[in-house]
């Protein structure tokens, strides 16, 4: 079964970028001030930081007689969840993902969901016609299609 997911146009996704910059910077210089936590450095703090607060999707930018194909696997996301923004030069795909373990379902041996933001920027080679684009979400897998700008 095929659905379609809400889609939002936007003139940049610079205020996007600068949000999520800002939640990593905050949890990176939070991770350096605590003394619990052996350090390796700023780079590291970094990098530790964005693990925990965003999940990096597959994704897949192809060509097609004129327009560009997106894919992102997205399985297990609610659809409500999914939030998909695009400008004439990217697209965003964002989300919120809740993954919870209860002692009623058993002791986890090995979890590898993620909980945290989705957040998966895919940039286009050439401008798109914003007015044009469509989603589907067919198996898990997002797709957007966007046909380049004349």
């Amino acid at each position: 079964m095929t659905t379609t997911v809400a889609l939002h146009t936007t003139d940049s996704i610079e205020s996007e970028i600068e949000r999520l910059h800002r939640a990593i910077c905050e949890r990176a210089y939070a991770i350096c001030r605590d003394d619990s936590v052996a350090h390796e450095g700023e780079l590291s703090d970094w990098l530790t930081a964005e693990r925990e607060l965003v999940w990096r999707p597959a994704a897949e930018l192809r060509r097609k007689g004129g327009r560009y194909e997106v894919l992102v696997a997205t399985a297990g996301v609610p659809l409500e969840d999914l939030d998909v923004e695009v400008s004439p030069d990217d697209v965003v795909i964002k989300g919120n993902v809740h993954h919870r373990h209860t002692a009623a379902k058993g002791e986890v041996e090995l979890c590898e969901f993620h909980s945290g933001e989705l957040f998966r920027l895919v940039h286009f080679p050439e401008r798109v016609d914003t007015t044009a684009v469509k989603t589907a979400y067919t198996n898990g897998l997002l797709q957007i299609i966007a046909p380049i700008a004349q």
